[in-house]
């Protein structure tokens, strides 16, 4: 699978991610707009989709930083006008929809 049609979707995690040098883009759907490609892998975390024309663009630049939960799906790593490192963390929580955060 060709890492442009990737799109992420958390499963049962909340997706933290932190820039900590660079510019990142993330694009985020939300998930009834999209048809499953792979299903739910426990190992990984996540589930793929194929890509579509609907989605909200989210920049980051150092010291940003997003949060995902599992109705949130998103693209990550996507350049910013053109290719740059990007440092960044990303933390996983699991998480059940209804959960108090």
């Amino acid at each position: 699978m060709d890492l442009k049609y990737i799109i992420e979707l958390e499963g049962i995690n909340i997706d933290i991610q932190y820039i900590v040098e660079g510019t990142e883009v993330i694009w985020g759907m939300p998930i009834g707009k999209l048809s499953e490609t792979e299903s739910y892998s426990p190992k990984k975390h996540i589930v793929f989709y194929d890509e579509i024309n609907y989605w909200s663009k989210l920049t980051l630049n150092a010291e940003d930083f997003a949060i995902f939960f599992s109705e949130n799906a998103h693209k990550p790593c996507c350049a910013f006008e053109k290719q740059l490192l990007v440092k960044k963390v990303v933390v996983k929580e699991n998480y059940k929809k209804g959960d108090i955060v």
